[in-house]
């Protein structure tokens, strides 16, 4: 079994803004997200033109 110093639950904006800054301020830090869908799909572009 595989162990990972960060798992994140959900691969939504939400799921994937968080395993983005984790790996910004924590580099060396192993991350694992999970989620049912193949393609991420975004709702809305707003977050991603302030960001």
């Amino acid at each position: 079994m595989k162990m990972y110093d960060v798992i994140v639950i959900g691969g939504s904006a939400a799921g994937l803004t968080a395993a983005q800054t984790v790996r910004r301020h924590y580099p060396n830090k192993s991350i694992l997200v999970i989620r049912k869908e193949e393609r991420v799909l975004i709702p809305c572009g707003i977050p991603y033109i302030f960001g």
